[in-house]
């Protein structure tokens, strides 16, 4: 009796033992699971890395940052003018309304230096046999870029004359707690006769970050200052353009920017507008 007894109780133990056993294989392979899984945190400050210092808040004033190095910014865009009397840069260049699509590509070679390009395309236009195309490329130099940047771009710009020449851009932003501050100031001097000794057009803007993605702001635009010092301005006189902006973070990576504009003078065209998307990879 004895010995059934110690059976018995050998026989519960292997079997208590067994289900133990059971019970941790079943549970290490999610621990596992859990464990590999890549988290949504890991992939938000990865986005960010690569995107610091790309932030655009505004239509017009061009946002100064780059992205990391060796990392690229690609956007697709399009503008809208009422009449041939918008210019650089609300409808893309000289007298050129109705709508202009606009494809652009940067990358940064390092913190602070890196290439870029543009293509703008209007669709045909009574009296047009084709689409025509304008485009600019050139290099974008970080000067700054703390609270306050600040970065210099220059390079050769066609527009959808068919005439070319040199440009240069000095942009700005400045971060004030959740306001943004931007400006931006271009020339160019198109390589043809008839054309302006140089062409200056400035923007100013002011954006307010009203929830985390969310921006909302204002701008201005004034294109063709140099007929305060030229006789004969080319362009037929100077044009001066304000409008709201709206700025929506969608990712760290994804952002979009637009809004419309109406001209402040006789010349100007009476309705305006832009709205780009950029994506950094």
């Amino acid at each position: 009796m004895t010995e059934l007894r110690v059976a018995v109780a050998l026989l519960l133990l292997s079997a208590n033992a067994t289900a133990q056993d059971l019970w941790t294989v079943d549970r290490r392979p999610q621990r596992a699971v859990v464990r590999d899984e890549p988290t949504k945190e890991i992939e938000t400050q990865a986005e960010a890395t690569k995107s610091r210092g790309v932030d655009p808040a505004f239509a017009h004033v061009i946002d100064p940052g780059l992205p990391a190095p060796m990392h690229a910014v690609a956007s697709m865009g399009a503008a809208y003018a009422s009449t041939d009397a918008a210019t650089r840069p609300l409808a893309a260049d000289v007298r050129r309304g109705g709508w202009v699509n606009d494809l652009g590509l940067g990358l940064a070679l390092h913190e602070r230096i890196g290439v870029e390009a543009a293509l703008l395309v209007a669709p045909p236009r009574a009296g047009d046999d084709a689409p025509r195309w304008a485009g600019r490329g050139g290099a974008r130099f970080v000067i700054s870029d703390s609270d306050l940047r600040l970065s210099a771009i220059g390079g050769y710009v066609r527009d959808f004359t068919n005439e070319s020449g040199p440009f240069a851009d000095l942009t700005a932003t400045w971060d004030l707690g959740k306001l943004r501050l931007g400006s931006m100031l271009h020339g160019e001097k198109m390589l043809a006769a008839g054309r302006d000794s140089v062409d200056v057009i400035g923007a100013l803007g002011a954006s307010y970050r009203v929830v985390d993605p969310l921006r909302l702001g204002a701008e201005y635009v004034g294109q063709d200052f140099e007929d305060a010092w030229e006789d004969e301005e080319a362009e037929g006189g100077a044009r001066h353009f304000a409008g709201a902006t709206i700025a929506v973070a969608f990712r760290d990576n994804l952002r979009l920017v637009g809004g419309p504009a109406v001209g402040l003078t006789e010349a100007s065209p009476r309705l305006l507008g832009r709205a780009s998307l950029s994506y950094v990879f």
